[in-house]
């Protein structure tokens, strides 16, 4: 994240991150618990590191129950561990810190599982958002949220979990129109989900997971450092 970058171009980035050991239980039963909580790890950091090197993007809260296991925490990123329990209450408890260290910051929050996000989608998209209104991205199935922008001084609150889209845009969020096929839009549920993600190229970290559920490899939940 370049030093130097102008202040109107600077966002906070929220990221709920769940249980490892109890994500993603849709890709049952092809994956056992194991692989899935391999994946939901690796889904995570390509999902961190995209967004960390967008440019655009000056910090970044991962919000837990509690500390994520297995996650290392780069430069530029911190945990927040909930003090309630929900995802929902706990983005809010997270905006309420982000906008306490930088009142001035629009805040994006996106699902930790878009392993073929792209930094330069990340920039566009926020580009295209802007400052002024809350924005909403919807994923690729077209009923779900992948992620939300609010401006400093926006009162909404997120509303995510299933068929999201529709309660966001009734609470005031107006949708940012991309591609299906864009990067931000792609998060992974199921077996199809994650296949189509790799025909847009996923991460390093899916990468290595997709080869050792291949390969019959048992997964390996110690983390090198995210780079």
């Amino acid at each position: 994240m370049p030093p130097d970058r102008p202040a109107e171009s600077a966002w906070t980035v929220i990221v709920p991150v769940k249980r490892f050991d109890t994500a993603k239980a849709r890709l049952s039963p092809e994956l056992a618990a194991p692989a899935r909580a391999d994946f939901a790890l690796a889904f995570a950091r390509d999902t961190i590191r995209a967004l960390l090197l967008a440019p655009a993007v000056r910090r970044l809260i991962i919000v837990s129950d509690r500390p994520p296991a297995g996650l290392p925490v780069p430069e530029g990123a911190s945990v927040l561990v909930q003090r309630g329990t929900g995802l929902n209450p706990a983005l809010r408890e997270a905006r309420l810190v982000a906008h306490a260290a930088a009142p001035g910051d629009p805040i994006l929050i996106a699902v930790a599982d878009l392993p073929c996000l792209r930094a330069d989608h990340v920039d566009a998209a926020l580009a295209a958002a802007g400052h002024r209104r809350p924005r909403l991205v919807v994923d690729a199935a077209g009923t779900g949220t992948t992620a939300i922008t609010l401006p400093p001084a926006a009162e909404l609150s997120p509303s995510f979990g299933p068929d999201s889209a529709a309660r966001h845009r009734r609470a005031g969020f107006r949708e940012l129109r991309l591609p299906r096929d864009h990067t931000l839009r792609r998060d992974v549920d199921t077996r199809e989900d994650l296949r189509l993600a790799e025909g847009l190229g996923v991460g390093e970290h899916t990468r290595a997971a997709l080869r050792r559920w291949a390969d019959g490899a048992e997964p390996s939940p110690a983390a090198s450092p995210l780079s």
